[in-house]
C-alpha cells in the first residue's frame, strides 16, 4: 500500500510599494501594501493513489484580490531524489473572492516506489 505525504506549495508574487506619512491620502481603495498580504488560498488539497498506478487529487483554489487574477496549479508524485517529474496541470480565471474546485483525475506517478510524495504548486499567472 503506498502513502502518501502531502504537501501543499504556495507561490504568489505580490507587488509590494511604499510611502512616507506626508504622501497618505483618505481612499476607500486598499494600499498595494494591504493587497500584498492578500495570498491566494489554495486549501482543502487532498491526493491519493488510484488501482490504475495514478494519483488522485483534489482542492480549491480561492482569488482573495481585488482584481480578476489568474492562477496555475500543478500536481505532482515524486520519490526522494527523482530528477524527472511528470505532473498534472490546470489553469483558471477567477474574479475577486471567488473559489473554484479543482479534481485531477490522473496525476501520473512513478510506477515503483513505497515513499511517493503528493505536492501541489499554486502560482498567479
Amino acid at each position: 500500500m503506498r502513502t502518501a505525504v502531502v504537501a501543499a506549495v504556495l507561490a504568489a508574487a505580490p507587488m509590494v510599494t511604499g510611502c512616507a506619512d506626508s504622501d497618505q491620502q483618505a481612499t476607500d481603495r486598499p494600499t498595494a501594501s494591504s493587497r500584498a498580504d492578500r495570498t491566494p488560498a489554495f486549501t482543502g488539497f487532498s491526493c491519493r493513489p488510484r488501482d490504475d498506478g495514478s494519483w488522485w487529487a483534489v482542492g480549491t483554489v480561492t482569488n482573495p484580490g481585488y482584481r480578476r487574477a489568474g492562477f496555475r496549479v500543478t500536481v505532482a508524485v515524486t520519490r526522494p531524489g527523482d530528477r524527472t517529474v511528470r505532473a498534472e496541470r490546470q489553469r483558471v480565471g477567477l474574479a475577486p473572492g471567488d473559489s473554484v474546485d479543482l479534481r485531477f483525475r490522473r496525476v501520473p506517478a512513478p510506477p515503483y516506489g513505497s515513499d511517493l510524495t503528493c505536492q501541489a504548486h499554486l502560482t498567479r499567472r
